[in-house]
């Protein structure tokens, strides 16, 4: 479960870089990936790959219930 608490990890990265990076004109999706966000999804990304980046380093793989 290590791998998926990393990429949760690199998925904040992206998300803090995603939104900061809007203010000053730059779009990361399209700029590094070449996608092209449009209305909402371009608004609102950097919040969902925080909050998905989030519940991803919370993932517990010990299958202990408690």
């Amino acid at each position: 479960m290590m791998i998926i608490k990393i990429i949760g990890y690199v998925l904040i990265v992206w998300g803090v870089a995603d939104f900061g990076l809007s203010y000053a004109g730059i779009d990361l999706w399209w700029s590094v990936l070449g996608i092209a966000l449009e209305g909402d999804f371009y608004q609102y990304s950097g919040m969902a790959a925080v909050i998905v980046g989030f519940l991803l380093t919370r993932v517990d793989g010990s299958g202990k219930d408690d």
